[in-house]
Order: C-alpha cells, then sequence, then structure tokens
C-alpha cells in the first residue's frame, strides 16, 4: 500500500485496522498527525467558496499547489492540469468544499498511540524535506512509532514528491516493493 498526504492517513487507518491486508506500507508526505495545509482547510468554508467561480478556485488552488514544488521547472501545465482536473467544473468544486470541510485532525491524532500496533512486514516513510505543509519532523516521528519502519529522506523535493523528484521517487518505491 502506498499513500501520500491524506491517502497516506488512509494508508495508516488501512494498515492498523485492517493488518491482514497489508505485507508493505509506504508512506510519502502524508498527514500523520495534526498538520493540516491552511490553504486546503481555507477551502473547507463554503461561504467564502461556493459563490466565487469555478476559475477563481482554480487560480487559488494553482497557486496554492505551486508552493509545494520546491523545483519550480516541474511546474508543468501538464502537472497543473492533472492535478486540478477533479476540481475544474461546479461538482468539483463543491466536491473539493466538501471534502476539505470534513478534514479533521483528530481522525489522524487518533491514530498516533497505535501506529505501533502495524505489523506490515517493512514499511518504508519517503518524505520530501522541503515540504512546507507536512513537516520532515512528522515523517522522521512516525519511523520511530511503527515496527520495522525506515525513513528515506528525499533531500531536493517538497510536497508534491512524485513530481519534484520523480526518478528517486519512482527508485525508491520500486527498490523497496520488489526488493525490499
Amino acid at each position: 500500500v502506498v499513500g501520500h498526504d491524506t491517502g497516506g492517513a488512509v494508508a495508516l487507518i488501512l494498515a492498523i485496522e485492517h493488518k491482514h491486508l497489508v505485507d508493505r506500507l509506504v508512506i510519502t508526505n502524508s498527514v500523520c498527525y495534526d498538520r493540516f495545509d491552511d490553504d486546503m482547510l481555507d477551502f473547507g468554508h463554503p461561504l467564502r467558496w461556493k459563490p466565487k467561480s469555478v476559475q477563481e478556485l482554480l487560480q487559488a488552488l494553482k497557486e496554492s499547489f505551486a508552493e509545494g514544488l520546491h523545483n519550480q521547472e516541474q511546474l508543468t501545465d501538464a502537472f497543473m492540469e492533472g492535478i486540478l482536473a477533479p476540481w475544474a467544473n461546479e461538482e468539483g468544486k463543491l466536491s473539493l468544499i466538501r471534502n476539505a470541510s470534513a478534514l479533521n485532525s483528530n481522525q489522524t491524532m487518533a491514530l498516533v498511540d497505535r501506529h505501533g500496533t502495524i505489523e506490515a512486514s517493512k514499511t518504508l516513510i519517503l518524505w520530501g524535506m522541503k515540504d512546507p505543509w507536512q513537516k520532515a519532523d512528522d515523517g522522521q516521528q512516525l519511523a520511530t512509532e511503527i515496527p520495522n519502519a525506515t525513513f528515506m529522506p528525499i533531500h531536493n523535493a517538497s510536497h508534491w514528491i512524485q513530481q519534484d523528484a520523480t526518478n528517486e521517487f519512482t527508485t525508491a518505491i520500486l527498490d523497496f516493493l520488489l526488493r525490499g
């Protein structure tokens, strides 16, 4: 199981609640304690965002997402188009508002005392060290709490580690999953 950001929190829940389904676990720049990006929390305010146009929302998202890349040359049109696509219409805008308003650190903090119960044979905590939102200290701490976990920093990458350091990210995950 590989999980990034909020998907990393979901991966942790899966590894804790359904241990038999997870043999190897990879967590990358994940929400694992009480750190949610302020911009994303702001998108959860329906009175602020519902009256705005889709284009206004997309512009705000574009500015926020750009902060999550260390290597700005990786901020390609294709990356932005792909990452913004789910919210590029009214239905997507409402979905983002609903999802952002549902962010709740109580859900991730409730897992902290249970990180040590994860039974994956191996866990890789892969972290872009220049992430402005999910701090490297969180990933390092998580690696100490999960049995059989290894912390691997990617120094010249930020939150969007998959885009920022594609080769290092892919190599680290493939090595871990295939050769482990």
